[in-house]
């Protein structure tokens, strides 16, 4: 890959600046020395930027306005020496700061990663409780620094050192609602790259060997861009502010549809892990009914601001924006599903939309992807109303409502927009709770969610949640995936809850008890091995009851969901009106040609009429034939978990009433 750049080369300004650097980096007794510690190499950056900072301090005048960037390579110092420099318009200069220590990674217990050294640069809207600029700064947070040095004394130990900066890297990124995208270097013996960190990818220049004039130039060439260059070109987002009356952040979205820009302020980050798993940031925010004014709405909003892969993102069938649009449309006139779908108040495009020029995350990010092109798409859309996650429900009675409710609005979605969700899951399943303390479930993220799935060749493909998956989705069936794959989410999403308890109660058990539990099994790393160890635990009502129910957490009302449970599970996988062939879940070998006629002939003596027919292609198992059945097996669920609902919200009335 070629050598990034901040930017192109440039005449002007610089010119005193990159020939003292250039003097610098020909001194023949600054050659680097062998390192025989780490500690040496950080001593040596912490020097060179030193002395960039008192370099440039000495050299540069401020002033108001930013001139063009400096480029990483030194094709044009010719130029840059001879300018006249005297009338030119100088820019603002930033001065580095930088932390040399210890700096566990948030969340995670290993105690192979530390970071050794982070660069920082003085930061004009930092978050509340922001640390002073010296060198003997206290323990600095990931929001704080711009950077992530990682050195190394050989060369033999680079794969290291890049696996500790990317990692470091990307809670920098989630650390910060305005970080589009980290720089990091790596240090090892006389070889130091620098790296673009965004997202999945980390992107790394050519070597730059410092122990040549050459690559010390190219080096310092960098830090000295890194401390002109504006904001967007650092990996901060201009469309993300930091509020300082209210200490507060701030979002722009601009609707892809009306064209028109709204404006959040973020009461709470719900989660910073998911933008290094998930790609994304949540954000509980108030929307204001005017920017102007600063009247805000008391009503909260979520905000999701997703790095989406393109080929999904360009696709109308899968744009998640367009999709939350359309269920809103769709949907907005039936009273009685009202807070069980997301609302979209405002969704779009971030990058193309709301910057401008070269400062566009497209045209920053082009610089470094040699082909051109970019992975990733960059939007942003916002919900009412705001909900709380089933683990703050305060019954198993209320989870039967919530479940109720959200599968009444998935079948409306399926029936009524065409769209399949393909990602009912725990973090999807979704409450709000009303002034009377009723609750409402709400059904979220469409990320995964398709348009006319029969249309498509994607309607097969592996998505959704591991251990919530259904099992022809977890193989990788051929056949289409239908409402029933999601059902049998909800129903993995509700024996998974019984468990464990709401509270997660049952963390307190011992490990021999929490080794029993069999819906373990279901968070295989290999998908196939987790769709076998489900095709055990399902092919009968002995085994669901002998390997699931039984280890239910026992809690008061845990007996209504268990029952709730086994009549789904009868209804999805032992179907009164599926034949023989089509209940249970074990693949069976049916080549033996008496097995089929006694098959056929156990379908015949039935005088019902099956959902299925009574083909016997032994190549058609039960799963394959419940799901040419969905529609109406779908229609059986929906009145079961209804009539439970019913029947729950009762129980709450007069649990109520007794107290």
């Amino acid at each position: 890959m070629d050598l990034l750049h901040l930017g192109s080369a440039t005449a002007g300004p610089y010119g005193p600046l990159m020939k003292l650097a250039r003097q610098r980096s020909d001194d023949k007794e600054n050659d680097p020395p062998v390192f025989a510690h780490e500690s040496e190499v950080y001593e040596s950056i912490r020097a060179l930027m030193s002395f960039i900072n008192d370099t440039t301090a000495s050299v540069v005048m401020p002033a108001s306005r930013i001139a063009p960037e400096i480029a990483f390579d030194d094709d044009e110092d010719e130029a840059d020496d001879n300018a006249e420099d005297g009338n030119a318009d100088l820019p603002q200069l930033r001065r580095f700061s930088y932390y040399m220590g210890d700096l566990p990674m948030p969340e995670d217990g290993r105690p192979d990663k530390w970071m050794n050294m982070a660069v920082m640069l003085p930061d004009e809207t930092p978050p509340s409780g922001s640390i002073a600029e010296d060198d003997s700064l206290e323990q600095p947070k990931h929001g704080h620094m711009l950077s992530i040095v990682e050195a190394r004394c050989s060369v033999a130990e680079e794969k290291d050192a890049f696996e500790h900066m990317a990692a470091f890297s990307r809670w920098l990124l989630a650390a910060r609602p305005d970080r589009r995208f980290v720089w990091g270097f790596v240090v090892c013996d006389s070889d130091v790259h620098a790296c673009m960190v965004i997202l999945g990818n980390v992107i790394t220049s050519t070597r730059m060997d410092i122990s040549t004039p050459r690559g010390r130039l190219q080096f310092v060439s960098i830090m000295v861009s890194m401390a002109f260059v504006d904001s967007p070109h650092l990996g901060y987002d201009p469309t993300v502010r930091y509020a300082r009356d209210t200490n507060q952040w701030e979002i722009d979205i601009v609707d892809s549809e009306s064209r028109e820009k709204h404006t959040y302020r973020v009461v709470e980050q719900i989660t910073k892990a998911s933008l290094i798993y998930n790609n994304m940031r949540t954000f509980k925010c108030t929307r204001y009914q005017s920017p102007d004014t600063n009247i805000s709405d008391t009503e909260y909003v979520f905000v999701k601001d997703v790095w989406s892969p393109m080929h999904i993102h360009s696709s109308t069938h899968r744009n998640e924006v367009y999709l939350t649009r359309k269920v809103s449309e769709k949907l907005k006139d039936d009273s009685q599903l009202d807070g069980t779908y997301p609302k979209l108040l405002s969704g779009g495009i971030v990058s193309s939309e709301t910057l401008e020029g070269d400062d566009t995350t497209d045209a920053i990010l082009r610089r470094v992807y040699t082909c051109g092109e970019l992975h990733h798409a960059h939007y942003r859309l916002a919900v009412t109303p705001f909900a709380s996650p089933i683990r703050q429900l305060e019954s198993f009675d209320e989870l039967i409502v919530v479940a109720a409710d959200i599968m009444t609005a998935y079948m409306a979605v399926a029936q009524k927009c065409n769209i399949l969700h393909r990602d009912i899951s725990k973090c999807n399943v979704m409450f709000t709770r009303r002034e009377n303390g009723s609750v409402r479930g709400l059904l979220i993220d469409f990320d995964h969610a398709i348009e006319n799935p029969c249309e498509w060749g994607e309607d097969s493909c592996i998505v959704g949640t591991g251990h919530y998956m259904s099992i022809r989705t977890l193989e990788g069936s051929d056949i289409r995936r239908t409402t029933l794959d999601d059902w049998e989410s909800m129903f993995y999403v509700l024996c998974w809850e019984a468990t464990y308890g709401l509270k997660r109660e049952r963390a307190r058990d011992s490990e021999e008890v929490i080794s029993m539990i069999q819906v373990n099994e279901w968070q295989a790393d290999n998908p196939k091995a987790a769709a076998q160890f489900k095709r055990g635990h399902m092919d009968s009502l002995r085994s669901f009851s002998l390997l699931i129910a039984r280890h239910f957490y026992w809690d008061y009302g845990y007996d209504h969901l268990k029952a709730l449970l086994t009549e789904m599970y009868m209804c999805i996988f032992q179907n009164k009106n599926m034949s023989p062939l089509g209940r249970g879940a074990l693949k069976v070998e049916r080549s033996d040609p008496q097995y089929l006629q006694n098959e056929e002939c156990q379908c015949k003596s039935d005088d019902r009429e099956f959902y299925d027919s009574s083909d016997t292609d032994p190549e058609y198992d039960a799963i394959h034939r419940r799901s040419d059945c969905s529609e109406q097996i779908s229609s059986e669920l929906l009145e079961i978990i209804q009539r439970a609902r019913v029947d729950a919200l009762k129980r709450i009335e007069l649990d109520d009433d007794s107290d």
